[in-house]
């Protein structure tokens, strides 16, 4: 079974390396990208099945660059983090698939609850 693949977006490098440490461990896939220029390459070259993707980037808005990924690969589901509680940005109004909202700090259990709820981990037959 092919182990499903992940994009973290987040320009803060301390989340996605530990992030990024535990979905690995978790059994998926893992990518990086810490501007909107590296999400967009990746998802030009790789097939993923989930994008985690901050909320407030230091160069865009995370719903923005959510639009423009799913311009690319229209199957591509998202989790969001957020550092606020009620976000100021009406992301139900997005024609994406959203698999989870999630407000930082974020546990590594419940990243990992959102991401199993989204993604089957790799079998282990």
């Amino acid at each position: 079974m092919k182990r499903p693949a992940i994009l973290l977006v987040d320009d803060d490098q301390n989340i996605l390396n530990l992030f990024q440490m535990f979905l690995r461990e978790e059994g998926y896939t893992v990518e990086t990208a810490s501007t909107q220029e590296e999400a967009l390459s990746m998802v030009k070259a790789v097939k993923f099945d989930l994008v985690i993707l901050d909320l407030i980037l230091e160069e865009t808005r995370g719903d923005w660059l959510a639009l423009e990924l799913y311009e690319i690969d229209g199957d591509l589901c998202f989790l969001f983090l957020t550092g606020f509680s009620s976000p100021d940005i009406n992301l139900e109004s997005l024609p994406i698939k959203i698999c989870a909202i999630l407000t930082k700090p974020i546990s590594l259990e419940d990243l990992g609850a959102s991401v199993l709820e989204a993604l089957p981990r790799e079998s282990e037959d």
